[in-house]
């Protein structure tokens, strides 16, 4: 348990969990809980690949 504590204290420093209720951690943690394709489409960045690129 002291592990992942202190490996979730690296990732949210322990001062500042008390700003955030449940669903404001679950949501940091989580991300949100639907991916909005087109969104996610219009707003990627392409290196080396585009769009139409194989797997």
């Amino acid at each position: 348990l002291n592990s992942f504590l202190e490996g979730f204290y690296d990732i949210i420093p322990k001062r500042l969990i008390s700003i955030f209720n449940e669903q404001e951690l679950e949501l940091l943690i989580s991300g949100l809980p639907n991916v909005d394709i087109e969104d996610l489409r219009a707003n990627t960045e392409y290196h080396k690949y585009n769009p139409t690129s194989l797997q």
